[in-house]
């Protein structure tokens, strides 16, 4: 009777050993869900500040889009850098 009682003790460790365990992964599940979640803002965030970044850094850039944008002839160099440009936004 003393081995029953003991076993029986076990089993009922060992599952709320299986129900915590349970209740721990679907804590880690919804921590990683929230870090995806924000690692998908930061991305769109840096795809969305990339293009005004590109003009800030390269005054060339921003030139040929005016003169394009003006109507003026643009140089080869130039239509070939706002074509990147515009591919990369794209």
């Amino acid at each position: 009777m003393k081995a029953e009682s003991l076993s029986h003790w076990i089993a009922i460790g060992a599952n709320l050993g299986v129900i915590a365990g349970i209740v721990f992964l679907a804590f880690e599940i919804q921590q990683n869900n929230e870090m995806l979640e924000a690692q998908v803002r930061s991305q769109r965030t840096d795809n969305r500040l990339r293009p005004s970044e590109l003009l800030a850094n390269n005054p060339h850039l921003v030139q040929a889009l005016h003169e394009g944008s003006a109507g003026k002839a643009l140089t080869g160099e130039q239509m070939d850098s706002l074509n990147a440009f515009y591919n990369y936004t794209n």
